[in-house]
């Protein structure tokens, strides 16, 4: 499935039915990583060299500024791609091959998985996960991504699995 400009894969699942009322506009940001978060994602765009990975405890704004810029971008004429991590796991087990994806998601100008964390529960989960991750920086996607989890707690979960010590 291809975009044409202006559109946008959205697909927030039914636990963030608010979640299209949200705008950097209606964000209010803490001092400090909250507003470091909002200045950057306020600059973002297709031809950004990086991707940034939004990780804290649940209710703390990382989905709202996710999806808030995924409105900005789209209104800047831009392609882009969210999903949580409970809609991407089926798009990336059914559109696999070799460690490429052909699906929609990543064919977006930038791609945004909120809650990235509940995207695999096993080691074959793990592994297309990694496949997925590896297909986009491949393709050059600036890319974006919230967890509860802090980087190395979510690499242990990708390595270890499902939490355990």
């Amino acid at each position: 499935m291809g975009y044409m400009a202006n559109e946008i894969y959205f697909n927030p699942p039914n636990r963030h039915w608010d979640l299209k009322k949200c705008s950097f506009d209606n964000f209010e940001a803490s001092p400090g990583a909250q507003e470091d978060a909002l200045n950057f994602l306020k600059k973002f765009n297709a031809r950004s060299p990086v991707g940034l990975y939004l990780h804290g405890p649940t209710g703390r704004g990382k989905s709202h500024l996710l999806v808030a810029t995924a409105r900005h971008l789209k209104d800047s004429d831009v392609q882009v791609s969210y999903c949580d991590g409970t809609t991407l796991w089926p798009n990336i087990t059914q559109h696999s091959v070799g460690y490429k994806s052909d699906n929609h998601i990543v064919t977006a100008d930038i791609v945004i998985v909120d809650d990235i964390d509940l995207t695999y529960n096993n080691q074959i989960g793990s592994n297309l996960f990694y496949r997925f991750i590896l297909d986009l920086y491949d393709r050059g996607k600036p890319s974006l991504f919230s967890s509860n989890h802090s980087p190395e707690g979510l690499v242990k979960k990708l390595v270890v699995g499902k939490d355990r010590k």
